[in-house]
């Protein structure tokens, strides 16, 4: 039977911010509501944590029906704890989740318990049927790229609130409306949307080298989700900067792609790019490294390349100048 769990922050205060009007809704729709208490603060420990949440496993409470909403300290507890025990659960709706905290010493001390490896992140993944990460863009606790990166390490649909700070009682969160449409079944996402670039100097290629756990040591044209609020073109540009830290113009179109999926829509877009601006930089817990390659060696990188076929196809349409007119794509 499904029912909803709240994994509550740090302080406990998710109490006082939306959990209120989820328990609401869940009495006026006939859904179970469970709120653990755990110990907070400095009391706050990943085995304590962990004890807690088995009694509701224990008893069949905590099962693969259930709808699990973490908050602030809540999401990096839960895939942690998804792995450890090996529990599926249906839907999985983080709320200001973050990758590496720096600020109070405190916090930062606690949070060594409970961070999930890059390995937890990847694995927490197979045991949900539904990942969803909703985030602000003015959270004072983290600045918008550590929570845009947790949603990445889970490939969670993104969800961008403006305004809502950390989600606590301190920005004034009394609601979260896309939570009630999560949990009633009435948010859908249509799929996933993959942009990036082919950028090309001198006769070579430039390629990036994953540090996902799926896909790690494999070499990947940049490129990566689009991001909710964020033209396809933005896009694009924001992935090649991030990933290799050059600066482009896009110039056409490459290869538009779509996988075939039961339960998702996949489509890719690769653009052909103008190189202005070559400065190597990358975030080396995303990339481990990024590289030039001729074409005559990828294609004997079979084994080394993410996707062979996808980028192969890529820059041969380069290379053969099957670019298509970049004013084919109009803005909506």
């Amino acid at each position: 039977m499904k029912n909803v769990f709240i994994i509550h922050s740090y302080n406990g205060d998710t109490e006082y911010s939306f959990a209120p009007s989820i328990e609401k809704l869940c009495k006026e729709n006939n859904i179970d509501y469970y709120f653990p208490k755990f110990p907070i603060r400095s009391e706050a420990t990943y085995e304590s944590w962990e004890s807690i949440l088995n009694d509701y496993k224990e008893k069949g409470i905590f099962n693969s029906e259930s709808i699990v909403i973490s908050h602030s300290l809540g999401t990096q507890f839960i895939p942690k704890y998804l792995v450890s025990n090996n529990v599926k659960i249906s839907t999985y709706i983080s709320v200001a989740g973050f990758v590496n905290y720096k600020g109070r010493e405190d916090l930062e001390n606690i949070l060594k318990r409970f961070q999930p490896t890059d390995e937890e992140f990847y694995k927490c993944q197979t045991l949900i049927d539904n990942i969803y990460s909703i985030y602000s863009d003015n959270d004072e606790m983290n600045d918008i790229d550590k929570l845009e990166r947790y949603a990445d390490k889970l490939s969670a649909n993104k969800i961008l609130i403006k305004g809502a700070g950390h989600f606590n009682p301190k920005s004034g969160i009394t609601k979260i409306e896309e939570l009630n449409k999560i949990i009633l079944g009435e948010l859908i996402y249509m799929g996933t949307v993959i942009v990036g670039g082919v950028i090309e100097k001198n006769g070579k290629f430039l390629l990036v080298q994953e540090a996902k756990e799926k896909c790690r040591g494999k070499w990947n044209i940049p490129a990566g989700h689009l991001d909710p609020n964020e033209s396809i073109f933005d896009g694009a540009k924001r992935e090649v900067k991030e990933e290799t830290g050059c600066d482009v113009e896009l110039t056409g179109v490459l290869q538009i792609g779509n996988r075939v999926l039961k339960d998702d829509i996949f489509i890719t877009v690769v653009f052909s790019t103008k190189l202005l601006k070559e400065i190597i930089e990358y975030d080396k817990n995303e990339i481990l490294d990024v590289k030039w390659f001729t074409y005559e060696e990828l294609l004997n990188m079979k084994e080394e390349l993410r996707d062979y076929n996808w980028i192969i196809n890529s820059i041969s349409a380069l290379i053969e100048n099957k670019v298509a007119n970049i004013d084919l794509v109009k803005m909506m």
